[in-house]
């Protein structure tokens, strides 16, 4: 009797210590995660990692994140992987944390055939120094690289007349400067049509009096397309230089601006994509912050 009793006794007590193990277990969870989950408040500034998916016709990367208490800001570069173009409206992507959304306001971003272009996403608030926050991908779409054309008259060098349209499109050449080999003109442009008025400088040659052409050779960033909507306007330059004197002295020489497929009036096929999930980078931020 006296074993029976000892026995259950023994039985008794281990169930008693496994229940303040387990207990415990959870207790120590429960504090780490807590500790977890407020370690980003400790920073001044909280670094993110660079983070970057390939979804569909597009690659988005999240590159240079960083938060304060009053702002969160990253780049978001995108890669068009496609022969068409890529719009982002860069005011339908919404950054999601601990239950609450924040709306971007930047300007749209669009991305010519097989290139990559960048927006910086700068949020404005309070408390937004996260440790991990979620990227709704929304306001994306594709626009086909050979639909709407829109032709446009060479544009005579001396000039014949200032200003002149195509389609929807609006043009007036604001400043110009010939040289021997060298040859610059600015434009300003409008867009008046009801869909979407894409502008490509880079697609604008010069046709010299010897019949050879030479591509735009502004710096990339002026030769990247843009986007009009009804109403919009906006300014481009186009330019050459080191023109071999075989083809002309070019200050005095008869040239045109060949325009090929500079103009397009065309509309947006939207697409969708999965969300983007950015960390905290507690490595970068001790070091950033010299912790």
């Amino acid at each position: 009797m006296q074993k029976k009793i000892k026995y259950m006794t023994i039985i008794y007590l281990k169930k008693i210590a496994m229940k303040k193990v387990i207990v415990l277990s959870f207790l120590i969870i429960g504090i780490c995660s807590g500790i977890n989950a407020q370690e980003s408040k400790s920073y001044a500034k909280v670094y993110y990692k660079a983070v970057s998916a390939d979804a569909g016709p597009v690659t988005v990367s999240i590159e240079d994140g960083v938060a304060t208490e009053a702002y969160i800001k990253f780049k978001l570069r995108v890669r068009n992987t496609t022969s068409d173009y890529i719009l982002v409206s860069t005011d339908n992507i919404i950054i999601k944390s601990n239950g609450q959304e924040y709306k971007n306001l930047e300007r749209d971003l669009l991305i010519g055939p097989n290139d990559d272009d960048s927006r910086v996403i700068d949020i404005k608030g309070s408390g937004l120094r996260f440790d991990k926050f979620t990227i709704e991908l929304k306001g994306f779409s594709r626009i086909p690289a050979a639909s709407g054309e829109v032709k446009a008259e060479n544009f005579k060098l001396p000039i014949v007349k200032n200003e002149f349209t195509a389609g929807p499109f609006k043009l007036i050449q604001l400043k110009s400067t010939k040289k021997t080999d060298d040859v610059v003109v600015k434009f300003s442009v409008d867009y008046n049509g009801d869909q979407i008025g894409i502008v490509h400088p880079g697609q604008v040659t010069l046709l010299t009096p010897k019949g050879t052409e030479f591509a735009n050779m502004a710096p990339r960033g002026q030769r990247k397309p843009m986007l009009l909507k009804k109403g919009q306007n906006n300014t481009f330059v186009v330019l050459w230089k080191d023109i071999p004197v075989s083809n002309g002295d070019m200050q005095t020489a008869n040239i045109e601006l060949v325009w090929h497929d500079c103009f397009r009036n065309t509309v947006s096929a939207p697409f969708s994509l999965p969300d983007i999930e950015v960390e905290f980078d507690k490595g970068l931020s001790d070091a950033k912050n010299k912790r």
